[in-house]
């Protein structure tokens, strides 16, 4: 059984590289692709791991990871693709615990550092750079993500929200003024646009929600008087304020957090609207993410029903 397990491993990983490949093709011969089939790959693959622990599983996997990514380095056309589509981030969210050999870390850092090298003098990449170099450092050694710190503060007023956000939840930097300071101006300059209330890692204010939420930062209350009219910020930060007839079920992952749910169902009206609309968009939703959602309206309807 333990034979057999490490062989359907090598031969996920193998369909892997092979699906990717494909992606790489579409791209060079027609300038689209359909990533469904890596993504496929990739869910068999993560779950392979999560049952198997084994050195040969690891070592196989890591192998294959390094070489997928190395494929994105080395492919423009691939690396924005995955860029505009948030699809790097299936990489670090799949395989960030994943115990990479030394001799890989090495072999790649010295690959993500002569990617940045040969595309970081043009300013108008910087922010696909960098998102796929944060997302990359789950595979790098420990001198790389070094580099990258510095090179993330090096280039701070040039970042969007995407970038920082990538560069937080990996690892590579961690919340402090400089950052705040910067995303307090990326929330002003998106103040009053349609970007400033759509559930993006390119929306700062988004970004901004999501940190706090996951106790990056401990407190925004600086950021009231910039976001004092924006809907997903009252929802969030001042949900006594918050008028559900603003709500967009395109934000729905930030209602993961129980103690949200609870005060947005203590006006009933509320309540319903919200899991009206998320009832009305349940179908736009996939994978794993359909459980969550589900969750999410039927706490949603308890605490609506034990409302006064």
């Amino acid at each position: 059984m333990k034979r057999s397990r490490m062989v359907t491993t090598s031969n996920c990983c193998k369909r892997a590289l092979n699906a990717f490949r494909s992606v790489c093709t579409s791209i060079n011969n027609g300038g689209t692709a359909d990533e469904t089939n890596l993504s496929f790959k990739l869910r068999r693959l993560n779950r392979i791991i999560s049952e198997n622990k084994d050195y040969k599983t690891m070592r196989i996997v890591s192998e294959t990871m390094c070489e997928i990514f190395s494929l994105i380095l080395e492919n423009s056309s691939v690396a924005n693709l995955f860029y505009e589509n948030n699809f790097i981030l299936d990489f670090s969210t799949r395989f960030r615990n994943l115990d990479v050999p030394y001799k890989y870390r090495e072999e790649f850092s010295e690959k993500l550092s002569e990617f940045i090298k040969k595309t970081g003098g043009d300013d108008a990449n910087i922010d696909m750079i960098f998102s796929i170099a944060a997302n990359a450092g789950v595979l790098c050694d420990e001198l790389e993500i070094c580099r990258l710190r510095m090179e993330f503060y090096r280039n701070l007023n040039k970042l969007n929200s995407a970038s920082i956000y990538f560069a937080i939840i990996n690892n590579i930097i961690d919340m402090d003024e400089k950052i705040l300071f910067r995303m307090k101006r990326l929330c002003e300059n998106v103040k009053g646009s349609p970007l400033a209330e759509t559930a993006s890692v390119k929306n700062p204010v988004y970004v901004l929600l999501n940190l706090f939420q996951h106790r990056c930062i401990k407190s925004i209350k600086e950021f009231d008087e910039i976001l004092s009219d924006n809907n997903m910020y009252l929802m969030v930060t001042r949900t006594s304020l918050f008028d559900a007839e603003n709500f967009k079920p395109q934000w729905w992952k930030l209602l993961t957090d129980p103690y949200l749910q609870e005060k947005l169902a203590r006006r009933q009206k509320n309540a319903a609207i919200i899991v009206d609309r998320m009832a009305e968009y349940r179908h736009r939703c996939f994978g794993n993410n359909i459980i969550y959602y589900d969750d999410i309206m039927d706490a949603l309807c308890y605490y609506g029903r034990i409302a006064r």
